[in-house]
């Protein structure tokens, strides 16, 4: 059971920096979107954020 709570810790922790560097780095985002798809952020707890700064271009 522990080891679902690190997992899933981690995930968070990912999650989170991964946001950082979209909303920080001008120069990787292009190059980011490039490569992710949508069923790479399906199930995020940040999907919509994901979905706005990939859809909207606000970033």
């Amino acid at each position: 059971m522990g080891w679902i709570i690190d997992h899933l810790k981690l995930r968070v922790i990912a999650e989170k920096r991964f946001l950082q560097i979209l909303i920080e780095s001008e120069e990787l985002r292009p190059y980011i979107f490039a490569e992710v798809r949508d069923e790479d952020f399906k199930g995020l707890k940040s999907e919509p954020i994901f979905r706005i700064i990939d859809n909207t271009g606000l970033f």
